[in-house]
C-alpha cells in the first residue's frame, strides 16, 4: 500500500501539503476499494450495519471521503478499511481482520500523519495563532485569592489589573467541547457555553430521535437498533431495561403533556407504540394502520389527542387512553405529509405537505377548515404556530416562509425569502419576536415577524444544509442541526456562535433542550447521546462575578504546563515509570534499550541500559526502588540495578512470546510478567531469585497487554487482545470471578486508585471504563473523548486524577469522581501516545509516545480539587 508522498513539503505551505496527502489518501482508498470487489455505497452500509459492534457507514458520508474532500474520524476509517477488507476481490464476504490486523494498523499510521498534518495546517491558517499552552493568560482581577502551589512550581497569584482586553479569534479557536476552559468567559457571561457531561451509551445502532419528559426528570432516546431507552439525565444512568417491541429504527419520541405516556414511531413496522415510562411496559396495541413508515408523533396539548402522519398522505387520530383510532384517516394531501403541529390551544391541527399546501384541521371533529393555503411552489416541509397561536408559519423547499393568519387563512404580508435556498426547519422564539429557520444554503436566518423584515446578517458557520433550529426555553439560545455533521449553538441577540460545533460521530440527528433549560441533549451515528449542561459556568460566573471567574478559568485552562521533551531514544517509546522516591524516570523503547533520566533537569542519567535483542515494552521499578524491571519483545524480562545500571543475574526466561508488561506487587515480592503472540499467559516470579513462582496463569486467548497489582496485593487486574479484563489471587494462581466484558475490542491498560476501590481499563474502542472488582460491575459511564485508542490509564498518587494515554497523540487528564475532562488535552506529540505515568508527589506527569520522546509536564495542583470544592 503507498504509504503517501514524502517529497515537496518544502516548497508547500503546510495547508497545501496537508491537501496533497489527503488526495493520495483518497486515491489510496479508492483503489483498495476497487481491489475487493468495488463494493456501492450502500453494500458497505448494509455490510457496516450487520456486522456486530461495527460503526455505522451511512452511504452520504462515504462520498466526501472516497473524493477526498475531509479526512474522516478515525473511527469511520477503521471501520471503512475492515469491511472492505472483509470482501474478496469479486465482492463475496470474507472474515472481518481485527483492528490489530497489519492491514488496518498501516491505515491507522497513515490516519494519524494526516491528522498531525491537518492540525499543523489549521495552525497556520490562523494568522498570528499559537499553542494554547503558550499562549499568555489574560489580566487578572483582584478578589480572588489562589493558594501557592508547592516550591519550584509557578504560582497562581491573583492581582489588580488595569483593564481587560477583548479575546483574539486565536483565543476562541481552540476551545473543545466538554473541556471547561477560560474561553467560557471571553463572551457576554449571560450565554452559557456548553460543557460536555459523560455521554449516555447502551444503543447499539444510531441514535435517532430522543426527548425529554415535560418535568425534566427523563430523557427518552430512540435508535436504528429498534430500541428506546428511558435515561435520568442528573446522573446519565440508565433506567430499567430497554423497550423493545419495534422492528426498525426509531423516527420519533414525543412525551404526554403530563408525562405518564411515551409515544414510539417506528420506520419499518409502520406502527405507533405507547408506553408507560413509569414502569416501561407498553400500554395497549400497537397503533397501525398506516401503510409506509410513520414519520412524526404528536400529542395534543391537553394530551387526549395523539396525531400520526405517514408517507401516505394521510393523518390519523387517536386516543392515547385507549390506543383506538378515531374517526377517519384526514385525507386530502395529494401528496406526502411532512409535518403536523397543533395551535397553543389545541383547537387548530396544521398539516404541511409535498403537495404545496397547507391545510388547517379542526381536531375535534376532523374535517378541514376552509382552503387550503397556497402559495409556495413546492414541497411545504415545516409549519408552526407562533406561541400565542396567532400566526402560522410555513417553510419550503421553494425558498421561502410564508407567514399566515390561522384565523382567515390569508398570508399575511410577502414571503420571507431565502435566496431561493430550500428552507428547512423553522421556529418561533418563546416570546414570538423571532421567527429562526435553517436552509440549503448552509446558513440561519432571523426575522421579525411582525414586520417580516430580516433582523441582522446571516448566521454562517455551518458547510452544508441545516436543519432544525431549536430555542432554548428562555430564548438566550439557539440551536442548529447541519449536515455537516455539527449541531451549533448562537445567542439570538447578537447573532454571535457561541462555543465550538458539538458533533456526534459523522451524522448528527438532533438536539433538545431540557425544559429547565440547563441541559443540550444530541445524538448521532455514534450510538450515543451526548448532554451538555448549559448552567455550570453562569453559576461560576455569578459566584465570583465575570472578572474573577474569567481569571480562575485562566488558571484551570492551565491544567499542565508543557516542560521540554526527553529525547534520545532512536524509535518508539511505549513504557515510562518513576521511581518510588521521584528522582528517577525510566523508559522503554522499541530501539531495544532502557534509559534513565532526572525528570528534574531533563538530562539522561548514564549510559542506556542495553541487553535486550527486542523492543522493551514496559519498565517498573520495585517499591523500594532497587530494582527496575524491563519487558522485552526478546521473550525476556530483565532486572536492573538503577544506581548502577548494570544487569543483575540472568534473563527471566519461560515466556514463548514477546513480554509486554511487568508489575511488582506492593510489597516487592512479586514480580508479574505477561506475553504475546502464541503465549497469552501471565508469570509470576520471586525478583529476589529470578525464580518462576507456580505454574503460568492461562486463560486470556490473545496477547496479555497489562498488568497491575491492587494497591493491597491481594488481586492482579491483567487485560489483552481478547477484550475481557481478568481477576487473579496471587497467592494461589487461581481466576477470581467472571472475566469483565464491556470493551468491544483489545484492552490496553488498567489502573487502581490509591485506596483500590475501583479498576479502570481503556481500550481500542476509545473508551475508558470504571469497574467495581468486589461485583464485576460497571461503574457510571464510560470517559470519551480521545479520537482514537486509548493505550494507558494511570492515577495520580492522591487519587484525584486520572490520565489517559491515547493513539490520537495526547494525553487527558479527569476527574474519576465525575467523569469531567480538566482542562485541554495536552498535546505536541506527533505520533501515538502509549504510556503515561505521575511522579509519586503528583507534580509531574510523563508520557512515553511513538515519536521517540519521553512527554514531561508540570501538574497545577489547583486542577485537582476544583470541581469538588466548586461543587461543595
Amino acid at each position: 500500500m503507498d504509504q503517501g508522498s514524502e517529497t515537496g513539503f518544502a516548497e508547500l505551505t503546510p495547508g497545501e501539503a496537508f491537501a496533497q496527502e489527503l488526495s493520495v489518501f483518497a486515491a489510496d482508498l479508492r483503489q483498495l476499494r476497487i481491489a475487493h470487489g468495488s463494493l456501492t455505497y450502500r453494500d458497505i452500509a448494509r455490510r457496516a450495519d450487520g456486522i456486530q459492534r461495527m460503526r455505522a457507514l451511512p452511504q452520504a458520508t462515504q462520498s466526501p471521503v472516497f473524493k477526498g474532500d475531509r479526512l474522516p474520524r478515525l473511527d469511520f476509517l477503521m471501520a471503512l478499511v475492515r469491511v472492505l477488507l472483509a470482501h474478496d476481490k469479486y465482492g463475496q464476504p470474507l472474515g472481518v481482520p481485527p483492528l490489530d490486523d497489519a492491514e488496518v494498523d498501516a491505515w491507522h499510521g497513515r490516519w494519524m500523519k494526516l491528522e498531525a498534518l491537518r492540525h499543523t495546517a489549521e495552525a497556520a491558517s490562523v494568522p498570528g495563532s499559537i499553542s494554547p499552552a503558550l499562549k499568555s493568560a489574560p489580566p487578572i482581577p483582584a478578589q480572588v485569592s489562589v493558594s501557592p502551589l508547592p516550591t519550584e512550581a509557578p504560582a497562581v497569584v491573583i492581582e489588580q489589573s488595569a483593564s481587560e482586553e477583548p479575546a483574539s479569534s486565536s483565543d476562541m479557536a481552540d476551545l473543545t467541547p466538554g473541556v471547561l476552559s477560560r474561553q467560557s468567559f471571553l463572551r457576554d457571561p449571560a450565554i452559557q457555553e456548553p460543557i460536555a457531561l459523560p455521554p449516555l451509551t447502551g444503543h447499539t445502532g444510531r441514535v435517532t430521535a430522543f426527548a425529554f419528559s415535560p418535568d425534566g426528570h427523563l430523557l427518552a432516546s430512540g435508535s436504528d437498533d429498534g430500541t428506546v431507552v428511558l435515561w435520568d439525565p442528573a446522573t446519565g444512568r440508565r433506567i430499567g431495561q430497554p423497550l423493545t417491541g419495534h422492528a426498525g429504527p426509531m423516527h420519533d419520541i414525543q412525551f404526554s403533556p403530563d408525562g405518564r405516556l411515551l409515544a414510539t414511531a417506528s420506520a419499518e413496522d409502520e406502527s405507533v407504540m405507547l408506553w408507560d415510562p413509569a414502569t416501561g411496559h407498553q400500554t395497549g396495541q400497537p397503533l397501525t394502520g398506516h401503510t409506509p413508515a410513520v414519520s412524526r408523533a404528536l400529542f395534543s396539548p391537553d394530551g387526549r389527542l395523539l396525531v400520526t402522519v405517514s408517507d401516505d398522505g394521510t393523518v390519523r387520530l387517536w386516543d392515547p387512553a385507549t390506543a383506538l383510532p378515531i374517526g377517519q384517516p384526514l385525507t386530502g394531501h395529494t401528496g406526502e405529509v411532512y409535518e403536523i403541529e397543533f395551535s397553543p390551544d389545541g383547537r387548530l391541527l396544521a398539516t404541511a405537505g409535498a403537495d404545496g399546501t397547507v391545510r388547517l384541521w379542526d381536531p375535534a371533529t376532523g374535517y378541514q377548515i376552509g382552503q387550503p393555503l397556497t402559495g409556495h411552489t413546492n414541497a411545504v416541509l415545516n409549519v408552526v404556530f407562533s406561541p400565542d397561536g396567532r400566526l402560522l408559519a410555513s417553510g419550503s423547499d421553494d425558498g421561502t416562509v410564508r407567514l399566515w393568519n390561522p384565523a382567515t387563512g390569508q398570508q399575511i404580508g410577502q414571503p420571507l425569502t431565502a435566496q431561493n435556498a430550500a428552507v428547512y426547519g423553522v421556529e418561533f422564539s418563546p416570546d414570538g419576536r423571532l421567527l429562526a429557520h435553517g436552509s440549503d444554503d448552509g446558513t440561519v436566518r432571523l426575522w421579525n415577524p411582525a414586520t417580516g423584515q430580516q433582523i441582522g446578517q446571516p448566521l454562517t458557520g455551518h458547510t452544508g444544509p441545516v436543519y432544525g433550529p431549536s430555542f432554548s426555553p428562555d430564548g438566550s439560545i439557539l440551536t442548529t442541526v447541519g449536515d455537516d455533521e455539527t449541531v451549533r449553538l448562537w445567542n439570538p441577540a447578537t447573532g454571535q456562535q457561541i462555543g465550538q460545533p458539538l458533533r456526534n460521530g459523522t451524522v448528527t440527528c438532533g438536539s433538545a433542550f431540557s425544559p429547565d433549560g440547563r441541559l443540550l441533549a444530541t445524538g448521532g451515528d455514534d450510538r450515543a447521546v451526548r448532554l451538555y449542561a448549559l448552567a455550570e459556568t453562569d453559576r461560576l460566573t455569578r459566584t465570583l462575578g465575570p472578572m474573577a471567574a474569567r481569571a480562575l478559568l485562566s488558571a484551570l485552562d492551565r491544567a499542565s504546563v508543557p516542560l521540554p521533551a526527553l529525547t534520545g531514544h532512536t524509535a518508539g517509546v511505549v513504557g515510562v515509570a518513576f521511581s518510588p522516591d521521584g528522582r528517577l524516570l525510566a523508559s522503554g523503547s522499541d530501539d531495544k534499550t532502557v534509559r534513565l533520566w532526572n525528570p528534574a533537569t531533563g538530562h539522561q542519567i548514564g549510559q542506556p541500559l542495553t541487553g535486550h535483542t527486542g523492543p522493551v515494552r514496559s519498565v517498573a521499578f520495585s517499591p523500594d526502588g532497587r530494582l527496575l524491571a524491563s519487558a522485552g519483545g526478546d521473550k525476556t524480562v530483565r532486572l536492573w540495578n538503577p544506581a548502577t545500571g548494570h544487569q543483575i543475574g540472568q534473563p527471566l526466561t519461560g515466556h514463548t512470546g514477546p513480554v509486554r508488561s511487568v508489575a511488582f506487587s506492593p510489597d516487592g515480592r512479586l514480580l508479574a510478567s505477561s506475553s504475546g503472540g502464541d503465549d497469552s499467559t501471565v508469570r509470576l516470579w520471586d525478583p529476589a531469585t529470578s525464580h518462576q513462582v507456580g505454574q503460568p496463569l492461562t486463560g486470556h486467548t490473545g496477547p496479555v497487554h497489562g498488568l497491575t497489582f491492587s494497591p493491597s496485593g491481594h488481586l492482579l487486574a491483567t487485560c489483552g487482545g481478547d477484550g475481557p479484563v481478568r481477576l487473579w489471587d496471587p497467592v494461589t494462581g487461581q481466576q477470581i470471578g467472571d472475566p469483565l466484558n464491556a470493551h468491544t475490542g483489545p484492552v490496553y491498560g488498567l489502573a487502581f486508585p490509591p485506596r483500590g476501590q475501583f479498576l479502570v481499563a481503556c481500550g481500542a474502542d476509545g473508551m475508558v471504563r470504571l469497574w467495581d472488582p468486589a461485583t464485576s460491575q460497571r461503574i457510571g459511564l464510560p470517559l470519551t473523548g480521545h479520537a482514537g485508542p486509548v493505550r494507558g490509564v494511570t492515577f495520580s498518587p492522591d487519587g484525584r486524577l486520572l490520565a489517559t494515554a491515547g493513539g490520537d497523540g495526547t494525553v487527558r487528564l479527569w476527574d474519576p469522581a465525575t467523569g469531567y475532562q480538566i482542562g485541554q488535552p495536552l498535546t505536541g506529540h506527533t505520533g501515538p501516545v502509549y504510556g503515561v505515568t505521575f511522579s509519586p508527589d503528583g507534580r509531574f506527569l510523563a508520557a512515553a509516545s511513538a515519536d521517540d520522546t519521553v512527554g514531561l509536564s508540570l501538574i497545577s495542583p489547583v486542577i485537582a480539587g476544583f470541581w469538588e470544592n466548586f461543587a461543595n
